[in-house]
């Protein structure tokens, strides 16, 4: 049961006050966060996809692929006790330095990586959704 983009509707669980399975991460998502991958590169690993749609001037894609991956951040988070947060943090941030491309459009406007765009939506639909 992994996260994927909007509209997760009927992924059961949660709120009805039944046991919930979690997911297990993603490969990805755990190589990012594996200490022994630099910051930096772990944050070019990480959102590759994206990166790579939006080089090739693929919006459409470029936004699916960011829903998924920052669905897969949330979710990996939101199951990581506090004080084992570090790493994530750190990847984010390193996300959000990363230059190439230097622009992209999200929704009909222009973004860039220092804006994290979609992480903000994705972690309220998260909330929504009861994780």
């Amino acid at each position: 049961m992994s996260l994927s983009m909007r509209g997760r509707g009927g992924r059961g669980g949660g709120r009805g006050g039944g046991v919930r399975s979690l997911p297990r991460p993603s490969p990805t998502i755990l190589r990012a966060m594996d200490d022994s991958m630099p910051i930096s590169s772990a944050a070019s690993f990480l959102v590759a996809p994206a990166e790579s749609a939006f080089a090739a001037g693929d919006s459409e894609a470029g936004e699916a692929a960011l829903w998924d991956i920052w669905n897969q951040v949330v979710e990996y988070a939101s199951q990581t006790p506090a004080h084992e947060l570090d790493r994530v943090i750190e990847v984010l941030k390193a996300v959000a330095d990363l230059e190439e491309p230097a622009t992209f459009e999200i929704w009909g406007k222009q973004a860039t990586w220092k804006q994290l765009p979609l992480l903000g939506p994705a972690i309220r639909e998260s909330w929504d959704d009861g994780i």
